[in-house]
């Protein structure tokens, strides 16, 4: 159960990487990342800022108007939404396609290879994994100690979020996970593709290379090395022609911040070309770098959490996202990936006893906690029992395979309620003050079985020390 949500964390955050994003900063005068949009009726100006997918903290040195111009608009788009590729990724993995499954993709050598290759990196046997899961498990473990949280354009997103702007996609999440997902001689060859060293070196040295191009910011030697390694195909045309349709929609009536893969942005059929051609001046931003944009930070108790209830197990809860609801386990669990924070929660409500034969709390604890203590993926650090509100909860800190996750279970009416933050990092105060601001809103039958949010952050710092 653990495992599962953890590969389903891990893969929200890889599963864009073959869109090719780009993003970073440089003092250099040739700096032309981020592009004013401004006439053809439009009252205020709108903003396109070109990114680059990655965590190398060599691309965070932000201009001053970057930020500046991300407060001053009231929208921000990306690509797609994250919570509609979740949405679509978590659609995908319960529909079972068996089509889809990797002993029919592959013949039996290569299937054993692959599946020595998996256990060898991960630690467990690879069975009967679903590709989009599996594509993510493989990748190198490239984070390096000095990397950021998350992505530059899911980084941005946060910052967003933070100021509680109104979020859009500009494209279909459907259609890119068809077009990536659909076709199993696509999937097979890359699967293949994971078998052989020199495919993943090459792959290593060209992201390096995008990296250091990028950090120039200039548009101009990115736009050189897309055409040089056939990156601007007709794909990337139709794609370029969708976002600046949907940016025109968006920043039609309020102004809009826009933040997709640098590639994107360059060339006759770019989408600043597209802009112009409809009648927009575009024009770019000068760029200064006196330490402004560092002074803007993801603030996750800034954000709007929207409520989650389910009247028919007694309860709401407020997520920092859209939730997704998928059966696992045969229990319906309710997850969000926070990709800003590379942080995930989740919730389960588990029916326990009956009104004739109650459940006991002792009895339902153990045998939950004695479940958890027999995956040996899973260490539990610590565990404590206290009340909040009268209500026992049982809280746990557990180290995965993959990271670490800290749980509350509290028994109410015959339900178990096991919620959970969970993430790659370390239990950090960060961590642990995200998980209070969680478990703070769950509210059963009327009653809130932990700290009101207003004590959130003076309980946290004392549990701390």
């Amino acid at each position: 159960m653990i495992r599962t949500q953890l590969l389903f964390r891990k893969l929200t955050f890889s599963i864009i990487v073959s869109l090719f994003s780009l993003t970073a900063f440089s003092q250099q005068s040739d700096y032309s990342l981020l592009w004013r949009i401004s006439g053809n009726g439009l009252s205020k100006p709108s903003y396109l800022f070109g990114t680059m997918h990655v965590k190398d903290k060599r691309v965070f040195n932000f201009s001053d108007s970057v930020m500046l111009a991300l407060q001053s608009c009231s929208r921000f788009a990306l690509e797609v939404h994250p919570d509609t590729v979740i949405s679509k990724m978590f659609a995908i993995l319960q529909n079972n396609d068996s089509l889809r499954t990797i002993d029919k993709l592959l013949d039996s050598n290569q299937y054993k290879k692959l599946a020595k290759k998996f256990k060898e990196k991960n630690g467990y046997t690879m069975g009967k994994t679903d590709p989009i899961l599996l594509e993510s498990l493989m990748e190198p473990d490239e984070d390096k100690p000095d990397d950021k949280v998350s992505f530059i354009d899911v980084y941005l997103y946060g910052i967003a979020r933070t100021m509680n702007k109104n979020i859009f996609g500009l494209e279909d999440a459907s259609a890119q996970f068809d077009e990536y997902f659909g076709s199993g001689d696509a999937i097979k060859e890359r699967l293949l593709d994971l078998l052989d060293d020199d495919i993943a070196a090459s792959k290593d040295e060209g992201r390096e290379e995008m990296v250091k191009i990028y950090s120039t910011g200039n548009l101009d030697a990115i736009y050189k090395y897309a055409q040089e390694s056939g990156m601007l195909d007709t794909v990337i045309t139709a794609r370029n022609k969708v976002m600046a349709s949907s940016m025109i929609k968006y920043m039609t009536n309020e102004s809009l911040f826009t933040a997709v893969g640098a590639a994107h942005l360059p060339g006759p059929d770019g989408v600043i070309a597209l802009l112009r051609k409809a009648g927009y001046q575009v024009d770019k931003v000068k760029a200064s770098f006196t330490g402004i944009a560092a002074t803007y930070h993801i603030d996750f108790l800034k954000m709007n959490w929207p409520e989650y209830r389910d009247d028919n197990k007694g309860y709401s809860i407020n997520f920092p996202g859209t939730p997704i609801k998928n059966e696992l386990n045969g229990a319906r669990n309710i997850i969000y990936p926070d990709m800003a924070n590379d942080i995930y929660y989740g919730l389960y409500a588990i029916p326990k006893g009956s009104a004739d034969e109650p459940a006991n709390r002792e009895t339902v604890i153990a045998n939950t906690i004695d479940f958890l203590s027999k995956n040996k993926n899973n260490s539990i650090l610590s565990k404590k029992t206290f009340l909040y509100n009268k209500v026992p909860c049982t809280e746990l800190l557990i180290k995965t395979n993959t990271g670490y996750m800290r749980l509350r279970l509290v028994l109410a009416n015959n339900l178990l309620y096991y919620y959970y933050v969970g993430s790659k990092l370390s239990p950090s105060i960060n961590m642990r003050a995200r998980f209070l601001t969680f478990v703070s809103f769950l509210i059963v039958n009327n009653s809130r079985p932990c700290m009101p949010p207003t004590v959130i952050v003076s309980t946290f710092i004392n549990e701390s020390r």
